[in-house]
């Protein structure tokens, strides 16, 4: 099963933490989670001007978070390298 949830839609701090629980609570022990979120990390200040622009003219907003922020997420859970 892949399940891509989109954590850059989730503003409040503590919502994503629930989802991904939510997600693996449904899921067979081995599965993997693949996240998408929106961070400066790659391109920063590109990115941060398009979020604002995005959330300036459209909805729901979207949320900016570190690459630490989003590791947070996945405390005690074994992760793999992306690719």
């Amino acid at each position: 099963m892949r399940a891509w949830p989109r954590l850059v839609l989730l503003e409040r701090a503590s919502t994503p933490r629930i989802v991904i629980d939510r997600l693996l609570a449904a899921v067979p022990s081995g599965s993997y989670v693949a996240v998408a979120n929106t961070t400066t990390a790659v391109n920063g200040e590109v990115t941060a001007e398009a979020v604002r622009a995005w959330n300036t003219d459209a909805q729901p907003n979207l949320k900016l978070r570190t690459p630490e922020r989003i590791a947070e997420f996945f405390t005690g859970l074994e992760t793999v390298e992306s690719g």
